[in-house]
């Protein structure tokens, strides 16, 4: 089902539920929400789900992102009879809340249960192999970081679906498990912001292969990341702010369009706004003031100009 997600004004998108644990970490990350506290504030789009009650698909909520994600995986399963009892309860209460709406999945009266959500395993990737000439219902989850021992196990074997915490990485070749184990092992080491900020790089750099992204990893701090930036609007706000004087009074920015402003200095500093946030180029620092040329060199392009205005002719 389609989702309509939002994290105050700005921030807003649309996913398809249910999702796997790695997508629904990055829909955190991207709506700058933090994993221990996964409120979201959602709706239901009216236009993908069109089998819900037309005033359901009119109402704002707001739950836990894993609970949410809970009640689509039931919704999804529903045979006809099960979805036809569900509209009806739904009919009959259309004030219910989110909670009881995922309590009315299990029934048709709400049931005296306590549903909890357990957190999902510590990983970056998840492999479902089948070792080589063995047949697909032998096939088996391995989720990395993990014993270098294990990975040999599967060595051989055939890749029938990948989950990765990075969404931009492919895999295909279960012969690299070995070297995406120690880019597990790699990115296990990093605080959750530069994880968010490698996301950011890969994203800015159209990073998609596993030796990139170890390179990557050993040059994020080459990078400058503001994950509290999401449009160029506001990154034009922000820069202009550090580097006026400290006297200027900045509340007169508040309502300026900087959008093409913002958008050119991200622009000269190679960088851009990336879904995580604003990310400077490799070796550019986002918020340093920019300076005019040295002046030998303007004098060299005045004199350049100079003689092609003239014809070629030095004087």
């Amino acid at each position: 089902m389609k989702i309509n997600l939002k994290n105050g004004e700005f921030l807003s998108m649309s996913k398809e539920f249910p999702m796997n644990v790695f997508e629904i970490r990055d829909t955190l990350d991207r709506l700058k929400i933090p994993d221990d506290k996964p409120i979201v504030e959602f709706s239901i789009s009216e236009y993908y789900n069109m089998e819900l009650p037309y005033t359901l698909c009119r109402r704002d909520f707001s739950a836990d992102i894993y609970r949410l994600n809970l009640f689509a995986e039931r919704l999804k399963n529903f045979d006809f009879s099960e979805m036809t009892a569900f509209k009806s309860l739904l009919v009959s209460n259309p004030e219910c809340d989110f909670e009881d709406m995922l309590m009315m999945t299990y029934g048709y009266e709400s049931p005296d249960i306590n549903i909890k959500i357990g957190r999902p395993e510590n990983c970056f990737f998840r492999l479902l192999i089948v070792p080589e000439n063995e047949k697909i219902e032998q096939a088996q989850w391995v989720s990395l970081p993990c014993e270098a021992e294990i990975t040999c196990n599967f060595y051989n074997g055939i890749c029938l679906d990948f989950q990765s915490a990075l969404p931009n990485l492919k895999f295909v070749d279960a012969h690299k498990i070995s070297t995406l184990n120690e880019l597990a092992e790699q990115i296990s080491q990093l605080s959750h912001d530069d994880f968010v900020k490698l996301k950011a790089v890969m994203e800015l750099e159209n990073i998609c292969e596993i030796s990139d992204t170890i390179d990557c990893i050993e040059h994020l701090s080459e990078y400058e990341f503001d994950r509290l930036v999401f449009n160029d609007n506001e990154f034009g706000r922000n820069y202009l702010a550090r580097n006026m004087p400290k006297n200027f009074d900045i509340s007169v920015l508040e309502n300026a369009d900087l959008h093409d402003f913002g958008s050119e200095i991200l622009n000269q500093k190679q960088g851009e706004i990336t879904s995580y946030g604003a990310i400077s180029g490799r070796g550019q620092e986002l918020y340093s003031p920019l300076t005019i040329q040295a002046e030998q060199q303007l004098d060299e392009e005045f004199e350049e100009d100079f003689e092609m205005e003239m014809g070629g002719i030095s004087l």
